[in-house]
């Protein structure tokens, strides 16, 4: 799960970066170049559409696994179908297209910092997951730890116990 939110997260950092580029072209979004940059939206609302259904498989597995942290999975999963950001980002390209570049260009801010602040709750989910699986890990250490000591102690016992005996005991055989 950790890995798979990492591998949502890259792309959705990615996607942002490129959402905020095409935001800047806004400035200078013509009858001529509107086609293009509708286009590149139209492309950007698609990847986020495929983010958005890895997010909800993700969400689902972790559920039916019980993985700690599905709870926020949970809620990241809602929070992309509530927001809506692919279907948003469809109608942006549509702005695009009419060259309604104010509109375009704020509706494309907007997405953008959704994006960013969903990626960062990927990433947030991810570090407290790996959190919780080095708690795990050292709370398993610390038991291999502890039988080790006490079957330590339980020979050294039989050591002493061993010493006291007859060396012609039957115990001893």
């Amino acid at each position: 799960a950790e890995k798979k939110l990492d591998e949502l997260a890259r792309p959705l950092d990615e996607l942002c970066k490129q959402q905020e580029q095409l935001n800047e072209k806004m400035d200078q979004n013509s009858p001529e170049n509107s086609k293009q940059n509708s286009e590149q939206q139209k492309k950007l609302s698609e990847e986020m559409k495929k983010i958005e259904q890895e997010m909800k498989q993700l969400a689902e597995q972790m559920k039916k696994d019980q993985i700690q942290g599905e709870q926020k999975a949970q809620e990241l999963k809602k929070e992309m179908e509530e927001e809506q950001l692919s279907e948003q980002m469809e109608q942006n390209s549509q702005s695009m297209q009419m060259c309604q570049n104010q509109s375009a260009k704020k509706q494309g801010k907007k997405q953008q910092k959704k994006m960013s602040e969903m990626a960062q709750k990927m990433q947030d989910m991810r570090q407290q997951m790996q959190q919780d699986q080095d708690m795990e890990t050292m709370m398993e250490m610390e038991k291999a730890r502890d039988k080790m000591l006490d079957l330590s102690m339980r020979q050294e016992q039989l050591w002493q116990e061993s010493q006291e005996m007859d060396p012609n005991s039957p115990q001893m055989r």
